[in-house]
């Protein structure tokens, strides 16, 4: 799944900033975000890589459950309010919630621009 990623946008996505470093309850707006597949470099397993970029440049990465079901749900929204050619934007938040680990990072939706 990808939403408006460029190559550079997920080349990056290992040096970007992990989703428990992101600021909390500071506005990002995301210009893109996706999932991908990457192999874990001691295992071999296939590991879903959750990748947000932001305006600003920052690219926030992890292969959190938690937040790869979080950007299928905004990818599902964001198609259904997509009208023009342009993509849109999401702007929100990351947030701490809990969850049965303990806690984990959520990315929270304020608004869809243009």
């Amino acid at each position: 799944m990808n939403y408006n990623l460029t190559r550079v946008n997920i080349a990056n996505a290992s040096a970007g900033i992990g989703f428990k470093e992101a600021p909390r309850d500071v506005e990002v707006v995301v210009t893109g975000f996706g999932i991908v597949d990457r192999p874990d470099k001691d295992t071999g397993e296939i590991k879903k890589i959750s990748i947000i970029a932001a305006e600003d440049g920052a690219i926030y990465s992890g292969d959190s459950v938690v937040m790869a079901g979080r950007l299928e749900d905004i990818y599902d929204a964001v198609s259904d309010f997509e009208s023009g050619d342009a993509p849109l934007k999401v702007v929100g938040y990351f947030a701490d919630i809990k969850c049965s680990k303990g806690s984990a990072t959520t990315f929270v939706v304020k608004d869809f621009i243009e």
